[in-house]
């Protein structure tokens, strides 16, 4: 049996024909120009008409009918379904352990075995130990920048005591030559006496903390140089 050919234009093909008619008439309202009224009752008309015969007739049906391919979809299909291919679990290789095999064989010619492989784990480690001692000079070099700010700033001291120094022998020159009362005289001797015990003071704290630290900083220069020479070594060996 021929099947039957469906026409190009359907249903949606008149609505929108009679919408152009609409739409005209809506331009030949704006525009004010004649029979713009005849336009729009017409389109409007035409549409109301064509809407109420859409719900009349039955929507088409635009959907693919596999049932003509696969007839055992179906609902009234009573033959034999077909029968579903199994799927192939996939199978181990048969040289799985082949690889795992050579490598032990390689292993054993290369004489390599478990003692070999632990004594390069504590060569790796005590590297490891190496490189963290080294990194400590960094701190090391900030240390000694520190050292000599305290020198600079022992140095600066030092000269504030020789200026001081010098401006108390000018005082008591002048003192000695002007002719001023005996107790403020005194008075003022002591006073200076004080302010250079207190600056002579100030000035040997500052030399035995710049000494205690370069003691430490040699120290710790030594502790470098045996950790440098014993990583030489275990790396010569």
């Amino acid at each position: 049996m021929a099947v039957k050919k469906k026409s190009k234009y359907g249903m949606g093909s008149i609505i929108s024909i009679g919408a152009t008619v609409v739409i005209i008439g809506l331009l030949f309202k704006i525009q004010h120009w004649p029979y713009a009224s005849v336009f729009i009752t017409v389109g409007l008309g035409a549409e109301a008409v064509l809407f109420f015969l859409l719900g009349i007739f039955p929507e088409e049906n635009n959907d693919v009918d596999w049932t003509r391919a696969y007839p055992e979809l179906a609902d009234d299909y009573s033959g034999e379904r077909p029968k579903i291919a199994a799927s192939r679990a996939p199978q181990p290789a048969a040289n799985s352990f082949s690889n795992t095999a050579a490598l032990d064989k390689m292993l054993t010619d290369a004489k390599i075995g478990p003692e070999l492989i632990s004594s390069l784990g504590d060569g790796l480690r005590t590297f490891g130990d190496k490189v963290s001692s080294i990194a400590k000079v960094g701190d090391a070099g900030e240390a000694t920048l520190e050292l000599t700010n305290k020198v600079k700033v022992a140095s600066a001291s030092y000269d504030k005591l020789s200026t001081s120094f010098e401006k108390a022998s000018a005082n008591l020159s002048e003192m000695a030559n002007s002719n001023i009362d005996s107790k403020a005289y005194h008075d003022q001797v002591n006073s200076l006496a004080k302010n250079l015990s207190a600056l002579n003071a100030v000035y040997e704290l500052e030399l035995q903390d710049s000494s205690a630290h370069l003691k430490s900083m040699n120290k710790f220069y030594q502790n470098v140089s045996l950790t440098m020479q014993n990583f030489n070594e275990s790396m010569e060996d």
